[in-house]
C-alpha cells in the first residue's frame, strides 16, 4: 500500500490509497518484524528490505524490542537522548563521541576532533528511552587526512600550520640496576610507567596577517599568542594530534616560550612541552570533561 500521495502525482486507476497527509498508523492481526514508512514515492515494489535511514525516511522500525518499533512517543516512552559514537574500521568495540539531548530536531551535529590521521573510521548514533539503547545506524567508513598539528579540548581546536617542528618525542620508561656482590652481571629491574613526552615548535600567525595581503598585523598576532598561551597554561587535559598519525591526551609541562623574529615584527616562535597523562577512551575522556554530554568520574 502506497500512502501520502495525491491523484496528480499518478494515474488514478492505479490501486494506491491516495491521502495527502496522515497523523497516526495502527496495525493489529498481524505479524510484523519490519516497517518502513518512506515519502519516496519510487520505492520498488519488492520483499528486499531496506538497509538503514535515507533522506526521505519517517520510520524504519526494526521491532527487535527496542524503542517499541522505532516510536518516538510510544506509551509514553520519548526519547530523551541521541549518542553518537566512533571506532576504527578494524576495531571491535565502539567508543564515545558525545551524548546530544533529543528534543524533536530533524538535524542532529557532533564534531569529532579527536582522531588520528590517515584511519578509517564508521561513526553511529543509537537513541535511547529511559535508558534503553534503539537500533544503532552506521556510516559509511570514513578515511581521515589533515596536515599539520593540532590541540583540541571540548571547546577549543588550535592549528599549528606553519614551520611546525614535529620534535622529538621521548617513551619514558622506568628502570633502575641492581648489582649484587657475587654476580658479574647487573639485575635490571623496570617500573610500570610508560608515557612519552612531546615537543612541539611553530611560527605563530594570525587570520589577519594572512589575509593582509603581505602587512603584519601585530595587535593580532600579540592577540593571538596571548590566547595561545592563556589557554596553554589552563592546566586542563587537551588532545594532541598531528599529521604523521600521533595522537595524546596529553597536559603542559614546563615553560611554554615565544621566540621573536628578527626583521619580522610581530611574528614569534612558539615552542612548549607536553606530557602524556592518560589513554585516549570513553571513561578517561568523559572524567576529564572532553565529550560533549558525557561526564563521569573514577
Amino acid at each position: 500500500m502506497i500512502v501520502g500521495i495525491d491523484f496528480f502525482q499518478g494515474d488514478c486507476f492505479q490501486t494506491t490509497v491516495a491521502l495527502p497527509s496522515f497523523y497516526r498508523t495502527e496495525m493489529s492481526n498481524s505479524v510484523v518484524d519490519e516497517i518502513l514508512i518512506d515519502e519516496d514515492i519510487s520505492i520498488t515494489n519488492s520483499i528486499d528490505k531496506p538497509t538503514g535511514w535515507g533522506y526521505y525516511t519517517v520510520l524504519n522500525a526494526l521491532f527487535q524490542s527496542d524503542l517499541e518499533g522505532g516510536s518516538l512517543n510510544a506509551n509514553g516512552l520519548v526519547v530523551d537522548h541521541i549518542l553518537f559514537q566512533k571506532r576504527k574500521a578494524e576495531d571491535l568495540f565502539w567508543s564515545d563521541v558525545a551524548k546530544i539531548e533529543f528534543n524533536e530536531n530533524t538535524f542532529y551535529e557532533a564534531i569529532d576532533k579527536y582522531i588520528q590521521n590517515s584511519s578509517e573510521y564508521e561513526y553511529s548514533l543509537i537513541p535511547y528511552v529511559s535508558g534503553v539503547p534503539g537500533n544503532r545506524i552506521v556510516s559509511p567508513k570514513i578515511v581521515t587526512d589533515f596536515n599539520g598539528v593540532f590541540l583540541s579540548d571540548l571547546l577549543n581546536n588550535y592549528s599549528l600550520q606553519y614551520d611546525v617542528i614535529y620534535g622529538t618525542v621521548t617513551h619514558n620508561t622506568q628502570s633502575t640496576s641492581l648489582e649484587p656482590l657475587n654476580a658479574q652481571y647487573p639485575i635490571i629491574v623496570y617500573g610500570s610507567a610508560d608515557y612519552v613526552s612531546i615537543e612541539c615548535k611553530s611560527t605563530s600567525i594570525s587570520d589577519a596577517t594572512i589575509n593582509s595581503g603581505g602587512k603584519i598585523d601585530i595587535k593580532q598576532e600579540k592577540l593571538k599568542r596571548q590566547q595561545l598561551m592563556s589557554w596553554l597554561k589552563n592546566k586542563k587535559p587537551k588532545i594532541y594530534r598531528a599529521g604523521n598519525g600521533d595522537i595524546y591526551l596529553v597536559s603542559l609541562m614546563g615553560n611554554p616560550s615565544e621566540e621573536h623574529q628578527e626583521g619580522l615584527p610581530g611574528i614569534a616562535k612558539i615552542s612548549f612541552n607536553l606530557t602524556e597523562i592518560g589513554n585516549i577512551d570513553s571513561d578517561t575522556l568523559s572524567s576529564y570533561g572532553l565529550l560533549e554530554g558525557l561526564t563521569t568520574t573514577f
